[in-house]
């Protein structure tokens, strides 16, 4: 939404830190049952959008 890396790291890493869901679900797991990027996955995405890479 503000179309900076930062902020939206910041975020993801402050919601990891405050959620009871394992941040880095067995592959199996995600296989069946994820919808959405995991955090980790999330943290990664923008640490890339902050090197210069699109998001």
């Amino acid at each position: 939404l503000t179309g900076r890396p930062e902020p939206f790291i910041a975020f993801e890493r402050r919601i990891a830190l405050r959620n009871v869901a394992d941040p880095t679900p067995p592959a199996w797991w995600h296989t069946l049952f994820g919808t959405h990027p995991t955090t980790v996955q999330r943290i990664g995405i923008g640490e890339a959008w902050r090197s210069g890479a699109r998001p």
